[in-house]
């Protein structure tokens, strides 16, 4: 384990491990748990950052190890010499702690690991390596109610293969575009594919065309088509929201300031509203070519909090349900939201979904990573 430069400290993952049978874990001390960052037994992706919470029910000092080894404990908390204490409660603390300047990222090789945490109710002084037997012989010297220990398992994946590249642009613009069900967005569209086989499908304005891709690793694939549509006028449609001043999204591109009247060819859109303050909204509206009196109002809730979201692959983004728009690979984006349990989802062609449930409490500044697995 060493420190990288602005403070990044890597996890380094070595042999597989089936049970945490080597780490000391006699100890009495009442409710001591850990938890990565969405749940233990989750795969992680070399290069992804981590958080975790760790607790107990009562006053403690809290160590955090990363297990890489049936016999060898690698230090996460405390980062220095200092210790850091828990008062107890049920939310524990959350690491890295806000202000710290400290990232957890992952590193090769792939396999599987555990996070290790060792509560006691006295400060120890722990290396920054210590082997489970000389730990194990630490705590000997302790009454058993004085100590107490959790771990979470997780897995680091092999390295992803390499994306596919396919550039979309039709005339006339603006088409729905749909890839193996999942919405991409309005065309013109660039966007990463896992490699295999996809079926594209493009529509609005009274076209449709639909037919198979083949990609291979490293692709970039382009495709023009001009379409015939039926003689469609633009619809209006309506949108406010409550408060006003919401920023008004349609297929990821900004159109208007609530409250306010848009346009655009008949068809389904994203609808994404954005307002300091306040949780973001999206929804999926259907325009009609008679629409001209139809519309929608979407009531904010008030947002006390944030959670940033990055995806290893290109993916449609889902909070509790609502579509939020397509996120690039390793962009991040921020988005308010009101604090309580939140379930953030994400969807790309030739991958496995990535679904996350996270408790975000007011003022927190939380990250999510979500891994999307080649199926």
């Amino acid at each position: 384990m060493s420190w990288r430069k602005l403070a990044v400290l890597a996890l380094v993952f070595g042999l597989a491990l089936a049970q945490p049978t080597t780490l000391p874990r006699g100890g009495t001390l009442a409710g001591v748990w850990i938890e990565l960052q969405g749940g233990c037994d989750r795969v992680l992706t070399p290069g992804e950052t981590i958080a975790f919470r760790a607790g107990v029910s009562g006053a403690a000092y809290l160590y955090v190890f990363d297990v890489r080894a049936p016999d060898v404990l690698v230090r996460l908390v405390p980062r220095g010499e200092a210790p850091v204490r828990s008062a107890g409660g049920g939310e524990g603390v959350r690491f890295p702690q806000p202000g710290a300047g400290v990232r957890y990222q992952v590193t090769g090789p792939s396999g599987e690991g555990y996070l290790y945490l060792l509560a006691t109710r006295v400060p120890l002084a722990l290396p920054p390596e210590v082997s489970a037997l000389e730990l194990a012989r630490l705590l000997d010297g302790l009454d058993f109610a004085s100590w107490g220990a959790a771990w979470c398992r997780y897995r680091v994946a092999a390295p992803p293969t390499a994306q596919a590249v396919v550039a979309i642009e039709t005339e006339p613009a603006g088409l729905t575009v749909y890839v193996d069900g999942v919405h991409l967005g309005a065309s013109p569209l660039t966007a990463s594919l896992a490699p295999g086989v996809h079926r594209l499908r493009l529509e609005g304005a009274g076209a449709l065309h639909e037919q198979s891709l083949r990609l291979a690793p490293g692709d970039r694939f382009s495709l023009r088509l001009r379409l015939p549509i039926e003689a469609l006028p633009v619809a209006r449609f309506a949108v406010s929201s409550a408060p006003d001043g919401a920023w008004a999204y349609l297929d990821g591109r900004y159109v208007c300031a609530t409250p306010c009247e848009l346009e655009a060819r008949p068809g389904v859109h994203l609808l994404r509203l954005e307002r300091p303050g306040q949780q973001v909204w999206g929804g999926y509206v259907r325009i009609g070519a008679q629409d001209a009196a139809s519309g929608i109002t979407v009531t904010l809730k008030e947002a006390s909090a944030t959670l940033t979201v990055r995806t290893d692959a290109d993916a449609a983004l889902f909070l509790d349900g609502m579509p939020l728009g397509w996120l690039r690979a390793g962009e991040a984006r921020t988005l308010p939201v009101a604090s309580g349990w939140h379930e953030v989802v994400a969807l790309a062609p030739g991958r496995e979904a990535a679904r996350e449930r996270i408790l975000i409490l007011d003022g927190d500044r939380e990250e999510m990573e979500l891994d999307l697995d080649a199926l």
